[in-house]
């Protein structure tokens, strides 16, 4: 795997997920963010768990993930993958850009339409 596309996710993906679950946990939501930038398929994971108020009922046990990594295709590409609630498996939601044609704006889009779906 070519390091420039990783130093991409660096870059770009670590800084944007920290201040995301920073801005969570000030809202008293959990979130966990797992770099696997090393790994023979780069990544990187944030688990939410949302706030509940006391009394509501019970929590779900491990909440939802996000994670983004880079895919090992011909065209290299990062891939946003969704799974929404406790035991989603496949994804519930993915989509992909190719490297070259990453953005700002689809990156805040990735983590936007997460937080939304987390918190449904």
């Amino acid at each position: 795997m070519e390091s420039g596309h990783v130093d991409v996710l660096r870059a770009s993906v670590v800084p944007r997920l920290t201040k995301l679950c920073a801005r969570l946990q000030m809202e008293r939501h959990e979130t966990v963010i797992d770099e696997r930038l090393d790994q023979a398929t780069p990544s990187c994971r944030m688990r939410m768990r949302p706030w509940q108020a006391p009394f509501t009922g019970p929590q779900a046990a491990a909440g939802s993930v996000l994670e983004i990594l880079l895919s090992q295709g011909p065209t290299p590409e990062i891939l946003g993958r969704l799974y929404i609630g406790s035991d989603s498996t496949p994804p519930t939601h993915q989509i992909r850009v190719e490297v070259s044609k990453l953005t700002d704006a689809w990156l805040d889009r990735l983590l936007l339409d997460f937080v939304e779906r987390a918190l449904r």
